[in-house]
């Protein structure tokens, strides 16, 4: 649209060039009206072909496929899973940090993380999982293991993925869902028009209790964008009706996008 406006206004100087000799007002009126019109009309076949190649590109991209850690844990004959609550990432590590995955690596800047968060995600989570009928879940129980108490006896002396297989093993399970809060930042605004959008990123780790080795992961990370932000996101806008949505909102479609992916188990 930027460059669509840049040309209309080259397109005005050039009237202006062009008619400079002119004397007569009616005349030069009349003529400035008509080109501008014309430009105006250059504008909006310019957005048009933007938008037509969006659609275009869009259709090309290919669909998820499964990956070989989502093979691996459907040969493991995984039944019983464990479903910690998700950890806070900026309560760990403060806002604004660049902070990596403790299973994958994978770097996320913390934020707010609004009151509650965690607690949403991990419920939207289990409800996802219950869905799965072949699975049995297992809820994480604080009077049974104090987790906060466990992850500081931890510190250095087992990698991430071993220290969760262990907390699997102790309640019987073969798998054990990890989840890492990084941003919950609430919507300032309405369904259609807000001053903050919602931001949310967090990530899952899926891990074999036997072998302590990652079966599948998931991450989702966005700061709602307007289309016209974004135009080759365009499906999920009208996936979600064009509304800005509140931080459950994005979190629930996050989720529900990232959970395709979950192996067939």
């Amino acid at each position: 649209m930027v460059g669509a406006r840049g040309q209309a206004e080259s397109v005005f100087s050039l009237i202006d060039f062009l008619l400079s000799n002119t004397t007569t007002p009616g005349v030069k009126m009349r003529q400035r009206i008509a080109i501008g019109q014309a430009a105006r009309l250059c504008e909006k076949c310019l957005f048009l072909f933007a938008f037509a190649w969006a659609l275009v590109l869009g259709s090309c991209q290919t669909q998820a496929v499964k990956s070989d850690t989502e093979l691996e844990a459907a040969s493991h004959g995984v039944e019983k899973v464990l479903v910690l609550p998700f950890e806070d990432m900026s309560r760990v590590y403060g806002k604004n940090m660049n902070t990596r995955c403790p299973v994958c690596g994978r770097v996320f800047m913390t934020g707010e993380v609004a009151s509650g968060g965690d607690q949403i995600l991990t419920e939207m989570l289990v409800e996802r999982l219950k869905d799965i009928k072949s699975l049995r879940v297992i809820a994480f129980n604080p009077a049974q293991s104090d987790l906060e108490g466990l992850l500081s006896e931890n510190i250095n002396r087992e990698s991430q993925q071993e220290f969760l297989a262990r907390i699997g093993k102790s309640y019987g399970a073969d798998g054990v869902i990890a989840g890492y809060i990084y941003r919950f930042r609430e919507r300032v605004g309405t369904n259609y028009s807000v001053e903050t959008p919602a931001s949310v990123a967090f990530g899952l780790h899926f891990v074999d209790t036997e072998s302590g080795k990652i079966l599948w992961s998931g991450h989702f990370e966005e700061t709602q964008k307007s289309l016209f932000a974004n135009l080759f996101d365009y499906r999920r806008f009208f996936q979600r009706r064009g509304k800005w949505l509140t931080a459950d909102g994005l979190a629930a479609s996050g989720l529900d996008d990232m959970m395709e992916t979950f192996p067939e188990l």
